[in-house]
């Protein structure tokens, strides 16, 4: 699996409903290795990508290979929640959209 340098987060806006997009974040992992050994189970959910922190004593995440709108994203945080009782969260995707 290839490890992506992490994009810069947005602050989340206050309003449920907006126009950016969102990865859905599955986990953070100190070791590669463990995050390899993690991130391949939250395929069923779509596809996902091991991310490399700017924060070297944070490491990696596993995330959404893609951004999708809130709705979108929202459904995959409770389906996580629902199919794997894992607690996963939105990071607003930084990179400048067209």
């Amino acid at each position: 699996m290839n490890v992506a340098p992490a994009a810069k987060p947005r602050q989340a806006a206050s309003s449920l409903r907006d126009s950016k997009r969102y990865f859905v974040q599955f986990g953070t992992y100190h070791l590669l290795a463990s995050a390899e050994s993690d991130c391949p189970a939250f395929s069923s959910l779509g596809a996902v990508t091991i991310v490399r922190s700017r924060v070297p004593e944070i490491g990696f995440y596993c995330r959404t290979a893609t951004s999708r709108d809130h709705d979108e994203a929202m459904s995959l945080v409770r389906a996580a929640k629902a199919t794997m009782n894992r607690v996963a969260m939105l990071v607003a995707d930084a990179r400048p959209t067209n």
